[in-house]
């Protein structure tokens, strides 16, 4: 039955489904009114019957939903089902970034805090953030000016302060001055996400940027493909605080300068190489030897050895996102009038 679904389902088809379900599952459950659980769970009754998913058979989603794997073969999504009841639901098992439902439930009014953010993104130019330290807004601030396609380099400039601490910039376009107004506005940053910013970071950009944060204690430069071993320098150097690097798809760095940044890095503490091709297994076998006697987590695929590369360590790498503490998946429940959030120009 499982091969007949399988032939039956044409390839196009089958990952137009798979994007249909990511989009569900790592970012609009709730939008699209759906209920998401503990752990970002949703319903499979309530999913299958979703508007975007009408027109698919429920048996070809389902069989979508638990072979789909992704390039590093890993399921894309999973299924637990209440011991009680034997109700099922799925999410998605890694990538979860859920937004926040904008309406009221079983209507079409938005929430107050959808309509202050909307109000400020629509006149950005008219907030002084210089004060406003809450990461977790300025965040949402900046998708929602990406989502209206009002995020350039002039609204960057407005929104980012000296008082942040985290910046997430995954799905912003970014230039060269984009990256010089992140150094001369952020100069406390202590997270920072550039995940798939590999069309810009180079080892020279890369370089200018991190002068001016000399704090910064993580950063994500997942699929900067670009980068070398200077960067690795850059960053030991610059950066005399990094605990944190996820350094997923980005090949051209030598076996040589990654072991020699496993020695250095002085406060390193956790390192993502998930993907990494070692030229010979001695190189692995050095870098999981350095990493367990200087006591750091080596995320890599073929690293066994349980004290260097934990399990929690994988969950955390494939549900990887940035972390603004207890609101990292919170909706914002109670924003006040927009006013009274950011002093006014």
């Amino acid at each position: 039955m499982k091969d007949k679904l399988r032939g039956q389902l044409d390839p196009i088809v089958r990952k137009r489904i798979g994007k249909i379900l990511a989009y569900l599952l790592r970012y609009g459950a709730a939008k699209e009114g759906l209920a998401v659980n503990d752990g970002d769970f949703v319903d499979l009754d309530e999913l299958l019957e979703c508007s975007l998913l009408k027109g698919y058979a429920q048996e070809l989603l389902k069989s979508v939903i638990t072979e789909d794997v992704s390039f590093r073969g890993v399921k894309r999504f999973e299924i637990k089902q209440d011991a009680l009841n034997g109700q099922q639901f799925v999410r998605a098992t890694f990538g979860r970034r859920l937004e926040e439902k904008p309406f009221h439930d079983n209507s079409r009014v938005k929430k107050l805090g959808e309509i202050c953010l909307d109000a400020i993104a629509m006149n950005i130019k008219q907030y002084d953030f210089s004060d406003f330290n809450d990461d977790y807004l300025i965040s949402q601030l900046i998708q929602r000016l990406r989502s209206k396609k009002m995020l350039n380099n002039q609204t960057l400039d407005c929104i980012l302060s000296s008082s942040l601490e985290i910046l997430d910039l995954e799905g912003c376009y970014l230039t060269p001055k984009s990256l010089a107004i992140v150094r001369t506005r952020c100069p406390g940053l202590r997270i920072l996400n550039l995940r798939r910013h590999g069309y810009l970071m180079t080892d020279s950009n890369l370089r200018s940027l991190l002068q001016g944060l000399p704090q910064l204690e993580t950063l994500n430069l997942t699929c900067c493909h670009n980068l070398t071993g200077r960067s690795l320098e850059s960053i030991r150097t610059v950066c005399p605080h990094l605990r944190h690097l996820n350094l997923f798809g980005v090949p051209r760095i030598s076996d040589e300068a990654l072991l020699q940044f496993l020695c250095l890095a002085e406060s390193l503490s956790y390192l993502d190489i998930f993907d990494r091709k070692f030229e010979s297994s001695l190189y692995l076998e050095t870098a999981t030897e350095t990493a367990r006697q200087r006591g750091i987590v080596l995320l890599h695929r073929d690293v066994k050895d349980p004290e260097v590369c934990p399990r929690r360590a994988l969950t955390a790498h494939l549900g990887a996102r940035v972390d603004f503490g207890d609101r990292s998946t919170a909706a914002i429940h109670a924003v006040p009038t927009a006013p009274n959030l950011f002093k006014c120009i």
